[in-house]
């Protein structure tokens, strides 16, 4: 399985695992912040960043959402280089809906980058909690775009586009 395969699966995989043990981790972690955002971020680097790892090369992604508490937004390894981003694209189109404002925000033909998954409530504001439907982007933090009108997709970081060693 080459490293697009394994992202397509462990970046699905921590979406259901999110939809999966929100309800009882969030119950626990409802009055931190902070500790939710480390929860959420050490989960971010143990199931998706360590198993796209190939060889020696280690995959480090931006942070998950806000990222950890601390002097650095990692748990694991917090002086990492960023070497990859998640980029997300219109699937069908150009223009994507934004749940939030009601309008369709044009994606540029590298995409936005991915920040973390998220919900709409019945007041169409966005939330953290499940079922993890929506995906924010760092460009547009105030907006929500549905997954099923996303391709997601492992690129390297602008830092690391010249290094012909890695993918």
């Amino acid at each position: 399985m080459n490293i697009d395969q394994r992202f397509v699966l462990v970046f699905k995989n921590f979406r259901e695992f999110l939809n999966a043990s929100w309800g009882t981790v969030c119950k626990q972690f409802e009055f931190d912040e902070d500790l939710n955002n480390d929860w959420l971020q050490a989960n971010w680097e143990l199931l998706v960043e360590s198993p796209l790892t190939t060889g020696d090369k280690r995959v480090f992604l931006p942070c998950y959402g806000e990222g950890a508490e601390g002097y650095s937004d990692r748990i694991f390894n917090p002086d990492a280089d960023i070497t990859h981003e998640i980029r997300c694209k219109g699937k069908d189109a150009t223009k994507v809906f934004d749940h939030i404002s009601k309008r369709y925000i044009e994606f540029t033909d590298e995409g936005f980058i991915f920040n973390r998954f998220i919900c709409v409530d019945v007041n169409d504001d966005y939330i953290e909690s499940c079922p993890f439907d929506f995906i924010q982007v760092e460009e547009f933090p105030n907006s929500a775009f549905a997954i099923s009108n996303i391709d997601f997709n492992l690129v390297l970081s602008r830092s690391h586009r010249s290094d012909n060693n890695w993918l």
